[in-house]
């Protein structure tokens, strides 16, 4: 392997060290990918960052380091500071609007918002204090705001993503949309696994990074919950409750009607009244495999129609709740519409594939239905068009089960290696 040590590395190599950044520093060189477990203590961290951004700064490619939730980001923000001291280089922290928003403060009814319906509620407050209006203030602020000291400082102290928003409070500004704006002035990024992995919106970190992916080396800590995490991103259900919801949503707005004999309210009914049967049917103890036609057929049968006329009624009722959610869009409110996602549901149940996802029932006090996700590889096949991933755990066996399983080539490079450390050292 060419190169043996990052020049970036700010302390003593021991143990296994120097072994990690020569493999780390080897699927850099080839474009690859690589898979390390190695245990608790073993600077896992530091390993991964110091070669990766060695490499980025020599190569003009940038990193970002996805963890599995925003608590871990602060060991990343730590030894970014021992790299700044040794040699300047500029990251930041990123989380959701949930935790930076200012404005959700103030608006306790944006609270329950998906990151998908805060970004369009977000958006059109932008728009609005661009355009003079009532928007965000938070945001007007920051049209008017020289952001170059407040870049200068978080530059100098790497601040994680707390320190940030302090930093941004005296001012009266956005620290989400401020913090988008110093993004493309950093080197590595670290946020949680929802900014690569969700194609909205890795789309948009993309740009604030101002990075094609082909030149992004992604680290992925604590990698044995990335197979998991991917299934749940692209799993969906509908619940009792969501049901009830739907026919609720459907009076407030005069119950319109899908077909000649059946309102919005009756047909949630109806789907209620399916699930149940379903769910007598085929759960066992806690759930049950549904067969792969079962629902279209029930559908079928009861409404004595094709699936073409169940599709149509279907279109017809996310069409109602597309309304709803713009009406609430336009209101200010959160775009949400339950009637939608009751539609939209059973709309992509009816086409999935059985080789990616398993078509469930569940019982218990709020039955439902579920699409449970198989192949992670449909969240996390994208790591093959990054110039490196990098994938960290402490424990990850069978290893090649992990490589498989997402979707990575099989000349990944898979290294396992023990620790000599205390538990105390650092990730």
């Amino acid at each position: 392997m060419r190169k043996q040590m990052s020049g970036l590395f700010p302390y003593e190599p021991r143990g296994n060290q120097k072994v990690i950044m020569e493999h780390i520093n080897a699927a850099l060189e080839k474009r690859g990918h690589i898979i390390a477990e190695s245990g608790t203590g073993s600077g896992k961290t530091i390993c991964s960052l110091a070669p990766s951004l060695d490499y980025a700064i020599a190569n003009k490619k940038k990193v970002l380091y996805l963890t599995r939730t925003n608590s871990q980001q602060k060991q990343v923000i730590i030894e970014l500071r021992k790299i700044n001291q040794k040699n300047r280089v500029f990251g930041i922290g990123m989380q959701g609007r949930q935790n930076m928003c200012p404005l959700l403060g103030e608006r306790p009814d944006l609270k329950a918002g998906t990151a998908e319906e805060l970004s369009k509620v977000c958006g059109d407050l932008k728009k609005a204090s661009v355009d003079g209006g009532k928007g965000c203030h938070f945001f007007s602020e920051l049209l008017d705001f020289d952001i170059q000291d407040l870049k200068n400082r978080a530059m100098e102290e790497i601040p994680s993503v707390e320190e940030f928003m302090e930093m941004c409070k005296p001012h009266g500004i956005c620290p989400y949309e401020a913090n988008k704006l110093l993004m493309k002035d950093a080197m590595v990024v670290t946020a949680p696994y929802i900014y690569f992995f969700s194609p909205m919106i890795r789309r948009a970190i993309l740009d604030w990074m101002k990075v094609h992916i082909s030149d992004l080396i992604v680290i992925i800590d604590e990698a044995h919950n990335l197979a998991d995490y991917a299934r749940e991103l692209h799993s969906r259900d509908l619940t009792a409750r969501g049901l009830n919801l739907s026919s609720q949503e459907a009076v407030e707005i005069g119950n319109p009607r899908l077909r000649d004999n059946m309102s919005i309210s009756e047909a949630c009914g109806m789907f209620s009244e399916i699930l149940d049967s379903t769910a007598r049917e085929y759960v066992i103890e806690e759930d049950g495999l549904v067969p792969p036609s079962e629902i279209e057929e029930q559908l079928m049968s009861r409404l004595q129609s094709t699936s073409r006329d169940v599709q149509i009624m279907l279109m017809n009722m996310v069409t109602h709740g597309d309304i709803i959610r713009e009406t609430r869009r336009r209101q200010g409110k959160l775009p949400r519409s339950h009637i939608f996602k009751t539609a939209s549901f059973i709309q992509e149940w009816m086409m999935l594939e059985e080789s990616e996802f398993a078509k469930l029932v569940n019982g218990g006090d709020n039955p439902s239905l579920q699409a449970y996700c198989l192949n992670p590889a449909l969240a996390t096949g994208v790591l093959k068009e990054c110039h490196t991933s990098i994938h960290l755990s402490g424990t990850i066996a069978p290893i090649e089960e992990y490589r498989d399983s997402i979707g990575l080539p099989d000349d990944t490079d898979c290294l396992i290696l023990t620790s000599p450390f205390r538990t105390d050292n650092g990730a």
